[in-house]
């Protein structure tokens, strides 16, 4: 039979992803930061100090410029927590 609500055992297998697409202002030093996924708003947030609305894709970084000294250090902190 069906039921209404999903149990435990029908997430088993899963994967649970997030995708984060960066787009870089030079000029203005400041990203436009695309993400979509299961948490990557709340990873956001937290690596960020930034509030995500819950039908937010985007948010700009003033400031953030490097891929490698910036943005991957402050979302794999957040990953992490």
């Amino acid at each position: 039979g069906l039921r209404e609500k999903p149990v435990a055992d029908d997430f088993e297998g899963l994967v649970f992803y997030e995708v984060f697409f960066m787009l870089t202002n030079i000029r203005e030093e400041s990203t436009e930061l695309l993400f979509v996924g299961n948490h990557a708003g709340s990873i956001v947030e937290s690596a960020f100090s930034k509030k995500v609305k819950q039908d937010e894709t985007s948010v700009v970084l003033k400031g953030v410029v490097s891929r490698k000294k910036q943005l991957l250090p402050a979302l794999m902190t957040a990953m992490q927590q």
